[in-house]
C-alpha cells in the first residue's frame, strides 16, 4: 500500500515542533507477502500539519496505529549542495478502528466463553 491516503501506518516517535504549528512522527507501513511475510514499503518521518497537527499534539503517542487521510508529498533540491530534500506531510489522520467491540459502560465486565478464535477483521495487509 505505501504511503498514501488509506494506509495503516504504526508511529515509533512523535516529535511536537517548539512552533507549535508541526508535528514530526517515524512511522512504518507494511504488506504482508504472498508468503504470508510482513515486509517493510515505507518508513520515514512524517510533517502532521493542520488538523493532524492539532490531533497529534493532544493524543497521539508511540505505538499508536494510525489511519492516514490527506497527504502530499514535496521535494526540494539545493543546488549547493546537490540534495535533494522529500516532505511527507500529513493534514488528517483517524485512529486505527478494526471493529473490535468496546465495553458500553466503565464497569468491568465478564469475557464471555469463546469457542474459536475469530477471523481478524479487515484489513489484512497490517504491518503489526
Amino acid at each position: 500500500m505505501g504511503f498514501k491516503q488509506g494506509a495503516y501506518a504504526k508511529v515509533w516517535s512523535v516529535e511536537p515542533g517548539e512552533s507549535g504549528k508541526f508535528t514530526k512522527a517515524r512511522i512504518s507501513i507494511s504488506r504482508k507477502n504472498q508468503e504470508g511475510v510482513y515486509e517493510q514499503e515505507f518508513a520515514d518521518f512524517l510533517t502532521l500539519i493542520g488538523e493532524a497537527n492539532a490531533k497529534a499534539r493532544k493524543s497521539l503517542k508511540v505505538g499508536d496505529v494510525i489511519k492516514l487521510g490527506g497527504t502530499d508529498v514535496t521535494t526540494r533540491y539545493n543546488k549547493e549542495t546537490k540534495k535533494q530534500f522529500t516532505n511527507f506531510l500529513v493534514f488528517s489522520y483517524e485512529p486505527a478502528d478494526f471493529d473490535t467491540p468496546k465495553p458500553q459502560s466503565n464497569e468491568a465486565t465478564e469475557p464471555e466463553a469463546v469457542e474459536a478464535t475469530p477471523e481478524p477483521a479487515e484489513p489484512t495487509d497490517l504491518p503489526f
